[in-house]
């Protein structure tokens, strides 16, 4: 098993898209995602942060059934949506992103599986692949910037009987920031 060096400012993550029981359609599909918040706190003028996603193994792009992908998505400052699956299908064994961030602004980057097959149960097929993975996100900002870092998992249920899935439950909870919230270079 790889070590991870988790930094001076670090996330954990774990992300899920899997059934609970593998290969029944009567039990829930779970996927789960890890959200990082970034706001510069400056009053001008922008500043950079490098996110180093450190996980245990190289990260899965879509298991062999194609029901579950990864997503990577940046919510930008001015609420634009940006697919940064990219930069975890060129570089599966530790992307790392690059980030400005203009003063008194937010960035929102998510990281999860989503479900693709939502027509599953007019199939008659269970999803039966399974797709995770955990890790740290190291965050390094650049020299003289100050930000203020939270983060969040994710969690919605959905069951996999009905055309398109049905969503049975949801949860969101906090994940701490090793050596934050507030993160300074």
């Amino acid at each position: 098993m790889k070590s991870l060096a988790a930094g001076p400012y670090s996330v954990p993550f774990e992300i899920l898209g899997e059934p609970i029981v593998p290969g029944l359609t009567q039990v829930p599909l779970v996927l789960q995602g890890t959200f990082i918040q970034i706001t510069n706190t400056a009053s001008s003028g922008s500043a950079q942060i490098q996110l180093r996603y450190l996980p245990t193994v190289p990260f899965v792009l879509a298991p062999s059934g194609g029901k579950i992908k990864l997503a990577a998505n940046l919510v930008n400052y001015d609420l634009r949506i940006l697919d940064f699956t990219s930069y975890f299908q060129n570089t599966p064994a530790g992307p790392n992103i690059y980030l400005t961030v203009p003063a008194n602004q937010t960035l929102i980057i998510g990281l999860q599986y989503v479900a693709t097959g939502l027509a599953l149960a007019s199939q008659s097929v269970a999803i039966t692949e399974a797709a995770g993975n955990r890790g740290f996100v190291q965050l390094t900002p650049s020299s003289g910037a100050t930000f203020l870092v939270t983060a969040t998992v994710r969690q919605f249920f959905v069951s996999q009987q009905g055309s398109p899935l049905v969503p049975i439950a949801a949860a969101a909870y906090s994940v701490p920031i090793g050596g934050g919230p507030v993160v300074t270079g």
